[in-house]
């Protein structure tokens, strides 16, 4: 077995030398009508098969989950040489060259099939699966001509106000006391759940919360559900329910399709009475430096991040002279929002390719802070190896905002071992 080794690490390339011999059959029945009502079936057929050959085996692409390769295709890297036995009918009657003749057409059809360039593709993974992306490392080993793969665009769900709520603060005595209103938000897109809490305004049956949650977007049609609900805030008891509305999903599509704001009123349901306004807004993204001429008082985000922790390397040092192997990750932080990629257990060199998005509202004054820690549990809590800050302002002067394929050192190292 031959094991490339100059290819990507998303995928295994094997060479092996085949010699197969096996009691398989290929039958063959011919059909012949006499002038009795009995049917004669004549068999006959090959036996003893044997293939010798070359054979590749290419698996790919990895995925993260059972069964862990998404296909095999397997091809021959030369004519195999095949040999059979006939047996029936076709050795009793014994056709002049008809061996010769069956061997020389398995052979033309293999090579026109299975013999490489072509190959037979075995699918392992029937239903869809996360491959393993298509990495900075693949792109820095293919001439960095690939760039990092951006998002459609940023949904934003203005929940404006409210009016006609009811009053869940009445009580016997015919106290003055209104609801103390707040709203909720469920949101369902790119198969993860967002939640969202507006501020609670106290005594009022018509509160302007004029909140906007704002939502990375990768895939508009992944948009399955916008859930919003309204509470009275009480502090002694539960909150009290005030109702709940849907947004419709052709709001936001014509959000998305004309470019302007989609402003509805609903009516809140499984209550009495009441209604909510909401203002659903889309942007799409675009490598245009302008974007990012705002104040650092105005609301909302004026772009997004995109970054793809690949790998980390020589974690420490190379030194393991009585030291474990660490279980590393990559915590991410950016206007104090943090992300983390998996743990990688046992590895000084491990790989995350691990993609995130972040929200971006002054690039000019923004810093990206990179923190690579060990999670073993063994230790008290999480010892950092080293970290790495970014200011965004650097990537306002480069070409379409980019910095692809680059390789940093850590700094603050705890246990002064280079990486």
């Amino acid at each position: 077995v031959k094991v490339h080794t100059s290819v990507h690490r998303k995928e295994i390339i094997l060479d092996i030398n085949m010699d197969y011999a096996g009691d398989s059959e290929i039958s063959v029945a011919l059909g012949v009508m006499p002038p009795v009502s009995k049917v004669i079936e004549p068999k006959g057929g090959l036996q003893h098969i044997t293939i010798k050959s070359n054979v590749r085996l290419h698996l790919a692409p990895l995925l993260r989950d059972s069964p862990f390769v998404g296909s095999v295709s397997l091809s021959f890297l030369d004519i195999p040489e095949i040999d059979f036995v006939l047996n029936g009918f076709i050795k009793v009657l014994d056709f002049p060259g008809i061996e010769v003749l069956l061997k020389k057409f398995i052979s033309n059809y293999l090579e026109q099939h299975f013999v490489n360039p072509n190959s037979l593709k075995i699918p392992i993974q029937p239903q869809p699966n996360t491959p393993i992306a298509l990495t900075s490392q693949r792109r820095l080993e293919e001439g960095g001509t690939h760039s990092l793969a951006t998002p459609k665009g940023v949904l934003r769900i203005n929940v404006l106000e409210a009016k006609g709520l009811q009053n869940k603060d009445l009580n016997l005595i015919g106290s003055s006391n209104k609801s103390d209103p707040y709203a909720t938000l469920e949101v369902q897109v790119d198969s993860q759940h967002h939640s969202f809490k507006t501020h609670v305004i106290p005594n009022n049956l018509h509160p302007h919360w004029n909140f906007t949650a704002e939502l990375i977007v990768d895939d508009t049609e992944s948009l399955d559900q916008i859930l919003l609900q309204i509470w009275d805030k009480d502090s002694s008891n539960k909150d009290d329910f005030l109702g709940k509305c849907e947004l419709p999903l052709s709001g936001i599509k014509s959000a998305i399709e004309s470019g302007e704001p989609y402003d509805s009123w609903t009516i809140l349901e499984k209550v009495q009475r009441g209604s909510l306004r909401t203002i659903l807004s889309w942007s799409s993204l675009c490598s245009n430096t302008q974007l990012s001429d705002k104040s650092e008082d105005a609301p909302g985000s004026v772009g997004v991040l995109v970054i793809e922790i690949d790998s980390c390397s020589n974690l420490l040092g190379g030194r393991m002279t009585g030291l474990k192997l660490p279980n590393p990750k990559v915590v991410v932080e950016l206007g104090g929002i943090s992300q983390e990629t998996e743990v990688v257990a046992g590895s000084i060199h491990p790989v995350f390719e691990h993609r995130m998005s972040f929200l971006v509202s002054n690039p000019k004054v923004d810093s990206l802070k990179i923190s690579v820690m060990d999670t073993r549990k063994s230790l008290k809590k999480p010892t950092i190896f080293g970290t790495l800050r970014l200011n965004l302002s650097g990537f306002l002067g480069r070409e379409d905002l980019s910095l692809l394929n680059q390789q940093f050192n850590l700094k603050s190292d705890p246990l002064g071992l280079k990486r």
